[in-house]
């Protein structure tokens, strides 16, 4: 009768090895609903037991310390989303900027050119020189160069 005990009670204690291992292989680490309760015998399965308690704490630790990696690394991936809206937006600013076309009097027009001026940069400043003449039907347009350090061949 002792022997029907002990298989009894040893395949209980397999039966809760194994529940616990389906739970971890689910993605349940936390110890504190798989720990395997310490048994009464000392044998080589309580071994395996408290083994197992260590591997699930360990288990539970690193997804706790990944979880806190994905968070910086999301956090990190908002503020970088924010410097690069922050950047576009900067870009505007100097892309509308590097071609002020200045309404001098009534039909007349002026274009400073400041920096160097390249193919790109000559194409932009002739459209919106061409919408701001038909905008406001100017007759004659002022090109300031003095500014101009560095003019492409090509350009020129």
């Amino acid at each position: 009768m002792a022997e029907k005990t002990f298989v009894t009670v040893s395949f209980e204690r397999i039966q809760r090895v194994v529940d616990i291992l389906s739970m971890v292989s689910i993605g349940e680490y936390n110890p504190e609903l798989i720990q395997i309760e310490p048994s009464s015998q000392a044998d080589e399965f309580s071994v395996l037991e408290a083994a197992l308690n260590i591997y699930n704490q360990e288990l539970a630790s690193a997804r706790l310390q990944n979880e806190r990696y994905i968070s910086e690394l999301e956090q990190s991936k908002r503020e970088l989303q924010e410097q690069i809206a922050t950047i576009a937006k900067q870009q505007m600013a100097i892309h509308e900027l590097s071609t002020p076309i200045v309404e001098v009097w009534e039909d007349i027009l002026l274009l400073p050119i400041i920096s160097s001026l390249d193919a790109q940069r000559a194409t932009e400043m002739t459209e919106k020189l061409l919408d701001r003449v038909k905008a406001n039907r100017a007759r004659c347009i002022i090109i300031d160069i003095t500014g101009v350090e560095l003019v492409d061949t090509n350009t020129a």
